[in-house]
C-alpha cells in the first residue's frame, strides 16, 4: 500500500538503442537562452560611454517644462476665478440694492392705489350719506328735527 504523503518513486531509465541512459520525465520548459544577452567583459576594453543627453536630461528638461506648464496654467485658472468671485463679490450689493428699490417702488404705488380706492369709497360713503340725510329732511318735512 502506498503512502499518500510520500512522493512518487521516479521515472524508470530506459536505454536507448545507442547505449545512453534516457529519462520519460516530461520537461515543462524548453532550454531558454537569458533573457539578458551578456558580452564577455574583457578588462582591457574601454565601458561604453553613456549618452546623457537624450536618456536623462532631455526627459528631465521635458518633464520640468511640462510640470511648469502646467503649474503657470492653475495659477491662471485661479486667478481667473478669484477675479470672477471678486466682481460677483463687488457686483452683488449692487444687484440687491436694485432689487430692493425696485420692491420698495412696487409697494409704495400698491399702497397709493389702496389711498386711491379708499378715497374714492370714502367719498362715495359722504354722498351716500348726505343722500340717506336728504332723504330723511325730505320724510319728516320742513318742521321736524334735522338729523345730524
Amino acid at each position: 500500500m502506498s503512502d499518500p504523503f510520500m512522493p512518487p518513486p521516479p521515472a524508470p531509465n530506459h536505454t536507448s538503442s545507442d547505449g545512453t541512459a534516457k529519462n520519460d520525465t516530461i520537461k515543462s520548459e524548453p532550454d531558454t537562452e537569458p533573457v539578458v544577452h551578456r558580452e564577455p567583459i574583457d578588462i582591457e576594453q574601454p565601458f561604453k560611454t553613456l549618452n546623457a543627453v537624450p536618456r536623462i536630461i532631455e526627459p528631465w528638461e521635458q518633464y520640468r517644462a511640462d510640470v511648469a506648464n502646467y503649474d503657470e496654467q492653475v495659477a491662471e485658472k485661479m486667478l481667473d476665478l478669484m477675479l470672477n468671485v471678486r466682481a460677483w463679490a463687488e457686483a452683488r450689493p449692487t444687484f440687491e440694492d436694485i432689487k430692493g428699490e425696485t420692491e420698495v417702488r412696487k409697494r409704495l404705488e400698491e399702497i397709493e392705489k389702496r389711498e386711491d380706492i379708499q378715497e374714492a369709497t370714502r367719498k362715495k360713503v359722504m354722498s351716500f350719506i348726505d343722500v340717506v340725510r336728504a332723504a330723511i329732511a325730505s320724510l319728516t318735512g320742513p318742521g321736524a328735527s334735522t338729523v345730524p
